[in-house]
């Protein structure tokens, strides 16, 4: 599991939009990992005004495909969110 805001998630539940959402955490890209048929990708989060958590390093697992499709780089500005049908594991 990862931390994203004050929650804790799957990283394959996880969304990268490009751009900001209500419900969207920002975040940038740290580093992309490619492991398999699989690309891990680490990113950090700034604190939120009026959460308890402070910034996070959370990570998104994707399939190459979808990390081809999004064409993520690092330092890119991106806004994270869990997938509507993501099972949240608790707050923090």
């Amino acid at each position: 599991v990862t931390r994203l805001g004050d929650q804790w998630v799957r990283p394959h539940d996880i969304e990268v939009l490009f751009e900001p959402h209500p419900d969207g955490v920002p975040a940038r890209v740290v580093r992309l990992q490619r492991v398999g048929f699989e690309v891990r990708a680490e990113l950090r989060t700034e604190p939120s005004t009026g959460s308890r958590a402070g910034g996070s390093d959370p990570w998104v697992q994707l399939t190459r495909a979808q990390a081809d499709d999004l064409a993520l780089t690092p330092d890119r500005q991106v806004w994270l969110r869990p997938h509507r049908a993501a099972t949240r594991l608790g707050a923090s």
